[in-house]
């Protein structure tokens, strides 16, 4: 997925989430990470694939204040409160919510500091869309993630993350909707595509390099079409994506040293002028 765009990090930030160590569950190559330790945090990148954590090492080694570490949502691996926040990007439906609560206790120096936090796609977006039409067009095995159609599928997905994200903090929780933009290049967008993120699809695999080997992907073709939606929409050598980063935390929010309750879901979307 893109980096985040730099409304997400403004948003952690009023948070708490500036030069603090943070906790990555779920780090995979480092893709939040490194935005992490460039607003001046400590990180802790915790996940327990080992091509993911290499990716990651690659990207982010260069830190001082970066430890990698194998482990999961039920045992991280790190000292006891050794962290101000645990942070979650697009993983926590895969946790087991009893056992990452407890980890959560155990590492943080005050357990309330947990964001949870998921993209959102819409397809109704004519680039999504056409690229959710490729894959469908190239893969003979697709099948959709619900017995509906990929936007309905999309809003009970998310009613059903936030259902769990709520219940994680136990219904006193914020849930902020912060859009972010991304401007990618030809690579960065085929790279998108590659990585089957967006895309409801379906398989008992869980690798996406098995799916793109499957005789019945198309990868070429795939890319091809790619190639194809990328020159339709680009200008001046970017093409401009749009996500919905749903943000769950506890309702206190501390922006300097003044406390702010929130009580209800609110809307924030700024324009962004920055490239991933």
């Amino acid at each position: 997925m893109p980096r985040l765009s730099t409304e997400v990090y403004d948003y952690l930030k009023e948070l708490g989430m500036c030069g603090k160590t943070v906790v990555d569950v779920g780090s995979g190559t480092g893709r939040i990470a490194i935005d992490l330790l460039e607003c001046g945090n400590t990180v802790y990148a915790v996940d327990p694939d080992s091509n993911m954590r290499a990716i990651s090492k690659q990207k982010c080694g260069g830190y001082k204040n970066f430890i990698l570490v194998d482990g999961t949502d039920a045992c991280m691996n790190i000292p006891d409160q050794c962290a101000d926040f645990v942070i979650v990007s697009q993983s926590y439906h895969r946790f087991n919510p009893e056992l990452f609560k407890k980890e959560c206790k155990r590492v943080l120096k005050d357990e309330r500091n947990v964001v949870i936090l998921w993209y959102r796609v819409d397809y109704t977006n004519p680039i999504y869309a056409e690229m959710l039409a490729a894959v469908k067009r190239n893969y003979a095995n697709y099948a959709t993630r619900y017995p509906y159609t990929e936007i309905e599928g999309s809003r009970i997905e998310a009613a059903e993350n936030n259902e769990i994200a709520s219940k994680f903090f136990d219904g006193e929780s914020h849930m902020e909707n912060v859009m972010s933009r991304s401007f990618l290049s030809l690579r960065e967008f085929v790279q998108l595509g590659l990585s089957l993120a967006l895309f409801p699809i379906t398989h008992e695999m869980n690798s996406v390099s098995e799916v793109l080997s499957q005789e019945s992907f198309h990868l070429e073709d795939y890319v091809t079409d790619l190639k194809a939606i990328f020159d339709k929409y680009a200008k001046d050598g970017k093409i401009e994506l749009d996500f919905n980063v749903q943000i769950h935390s506890h309702l206190e929010k501390t922006y300097g040293s003044q406390k702010v309750f929130n009580y209800r879901t609110s809307w924030r979307s700024r324009e962004s002028n920055g490239n991933i």
